[in-house]
C-alpha cells in the first residue's frame, strides 16, 4: 500500500537540479492539489513545495470551483515555447467555466482555510471512531487534511481488490452520503 505522503525537500530539490543541469522543464502535475493546497500551487506552500519552483504547472478545474477548465502556467523561461500550442478543447467555447473561475479565483485563500479546517475535524472525528471500535491501531490517515487518504495497516500489502476493510469503509461512508 502506497501512503500519498508529501515529498521530502532533499527529494524536490534533487528533481530542480536535475532539471537544471540537464535544461529540462520541471512540470508539475497540480491538478489535483492546486486550490486544496494553495491557491498560488501545491508547491508554494511550504510544507509542500519546500522552496522549490516548478517551471511549469498544470492546474484543473478546481480553479472554476469544478467546472470543466484547465490551464497550464509557468515561468518567463517556456513561454515563448508555449505559445506555440494551439489548445482547443470541448468546452472551448463555453463562457462558464471562465465565469466561475472569476468568480473562484478570488476566494481560494478563504476555502482553502476552510478545507482544512473541515479536513481536520473529519481527520480527528475518523481517529475518535477508529478508536471507539478497537481500530486505532490499524486504520490510517495520511496525506495533507484538505485530500485525505485512508486506509487499513494490516491490508496495505494486499491487492486492492482484496482490501475489505477499506472496501467496507468505502462502502459505508457512500450509504451515508459521504463520497471520497
Amino acid at each position: 500500500g502506497v501512503a500519498a505522503e508529501p515529498a521530502t525537500a532533499e527529494f524536490l530539490h534533487g528533481v530542480r537540479a536535475l532539471c537544471d543541469h540537464h535544461g529540462a522543464a520541471l512540470i508539475l502535475d497540480d491538478v489535483r492539489s492546486s486550490y486544496r493546497i494553495d491557491p498560488a500551487g501545491s508547491w508554494e506552500h511550504p510544507e509542500y513545495g519546500h522552496g522549490v519552483r516548478p517551471d511549469m504547472s498544470c492546474l484543473c478545474k478546481g480553479i472554476a470551483n469544478g467546472e470543466p477548465l484547465s490551464a497550464v502556467v509557468g515561468n518567463d523561461r517556456w513561454r515563448a515555447g508555449a505559445a506555440q500550442v494551439v489548445a482547443t478543447g470541448s468546452f472551448w467555447a463555453n463562457a462558464v467555466p471562465f465565469a466561475a473561475a472569476l468568480a473562484t479565483i478570488p476566494q481560494a485563500a478563504g476555502a482553502i482555510a476552510s478545507m482544512e479546517k473541515c479536513g481536520q475535524a473529519l481527520r480527528e472525528g475518523l481517529r475518535a471512531q477508529a478508536s471507539e471500535v478497537g481500530l486505532s491501531a490499524d486504520f490510517q490517515q495520511s496525506g495533507p487534511v484538505q485530500m485525505p487518504y485512508f486506509y487499513f495497516a494490516s491490508e496495505a500489502d494486499s491487492p486492492a481488490t482484496e482490501r475489505w476493510k477499506i472496501l467496507l469503509f468505502c462502502s459505508e461512508t457512500i450509504k451515508g452520503g459521504v463520497l471520497f
